[in-house]
């Protein structure tokens, strides 16, 4: 998924498949992920990694990372954002994996 929709308060997890050139599930161990929320003009708003928290790389051998979004993190926002996920590797080599679109639908609850 690099384009998804969503509620802004709302919980939400993302899961992202990390592949190598040849479609296999890149093994993942000893990695850093960030994944970022920005505004459409490019300004941070949101930033989460594995080295801090909001981002699980459970079976690193699966290549699959997931994001998890708290209901505080897009409460009151509303709108189009872009969204991207970076790799870094153990020797300190950053590559991004994942970019896309975020719509987020005010919520009325």
């Amino acid at each position: 998924m690099s384009d998804f929709t969503m509620v802004g308060g709302d919980a939400k997890e993302i899961g992202i498949p990390v592949v190598d050139e040849t479609g296999a599930a890149l093994n993942l161990t000893g990695y850093t992920v960030r994944w970022g929320l920005f505004s459409m003009a490019g300004a941070k708003l949101l930033e989460k990694s594995t080295a801090t928290s909001g981002v699980a790389v459970d079976t690193p051998a699966s290549g699959e990372v997931l994001i998890t979004l708290a209901p505080t993190d897009t409460a009151g926002r509303s709108g189009l954002y872009r969204h991207e996920c970076e790799i870094i590797d153990t020797n300190s080599k950053p590559s991004t994996v994942l970019r896309g679109l975020v719509e987020i639908e005010r919520g009325y609850l």
